[in-house]
């Protein structure tokens, strides 16, 4: 609390202020240091939302939300009692965003004096399993495609210095191929603009974007000209049990294009 009121003088500007708020239960800061001339920390040491309280007025929505001290400790006691949690573990039990509050999840551990081991994540191919299988499918898929056509084998792209999984070669045109191994249902935007850039530095028209998911994304993606066919590689296995007839692009359309 601020100094420089006497506890008399204290006392009767409180008073001042409840009477304020119970003549005016929608005040603000604001409209209190305009009408009043009293600045609330100086006489309410747990600000506006103390005065709401003593004023016996239910304060308003914003004046219900905890204060970043309430908040930090929620955050401080949530880590001491589990100290291998994680951001989204924090924000779905305590409702804090830890970069809003304390900047990094680093600092809010050390602001509950808990030492931080940085998570192990089974992200892309990190971890030697999921590399494994990405390249099992991967070599699978490309097999498939040298049955089908002409392929040629990891064609490096000079731009981020990174490798497009294959070009492929069939009735007099080329396409780029990139192989996903994933376990969602759709392909990233990421994953386009990556095909896409490949497009752009190989000087092709189309691409396959092909992934593992079974009954996963089926379309066509067009983009200046270019067009990127995303389809699972059961297309190719056994088409007339898959499901697309409702997608753009369908199992025999795709085979008159290549």
């Amino acid at each position: 609390m601020e100094r420089g009121y006497s506890k008399a003088t204290r006392d009767k500007y409180r008073k001042v202020v409840i009477d304020y708020i119970q003549s005016n239960n929608y005040a603000t800061y604001r409209s209190i240091i305009r009408d009043t001339k009293i600045k609330i920390p100086r006489v309410f040491e747990g600000g506006l939302k103390e005065a709401f309280e003593e004023a016996k007025v239910p304060p308003s929505k914003h004046l219900s939300k905890r204060s970043r001290k309430e908040q930090k400790e929620a955050v401080m006691d949530y880590i001491q009692k589990n100290p291998a949690c994680t951001i989204p573990d924090i924000l779905r039990n305590t409702r804090v965003q830890i970069p809003r509050v304390f900047g990094s999840i680093v600092s809010a551990y050390n602001a509950a004096g808990v030492e931080y081991k940085k998570h192990k994540k089974a992200q892309g191919t990190s971890l030697p399993e999921i590399r494994n299988r990405a390249e099992k499918f991967e070599k699978r898929v490309l097999n498939h495609l040298s049955e089908l056509g002409r392929i040629k084998r990891k064609v490096y792209i000079s731009k981020g210095r990174r490798w497009a999984d294959g070009l492929f070669y069939c009735n007099n045109k080329k396409y780029v191929v990139e192989v996903k191994n994933i376990t969602k249902r759709r392909v990233t935007m990421t994953q386009i603009k990556q095909v896409e850039g490949y497009m752009e530095e190989l000087d092709c028209k189309e691409a396959l974007l092909i992934h593992s998911y079974d009954f996963g994304e089926f379309r066509e993606y067009h983009l200046e000209g270019k067009i990127i066919y995303v389809l699972p590689f059961s297309v190719f296995i056994s088409p007339d049990q898959f499901y697309g007839k409702k997608m753009k692009l369908t199992v025999k359309e795709y085979k008159r294009k290549v």
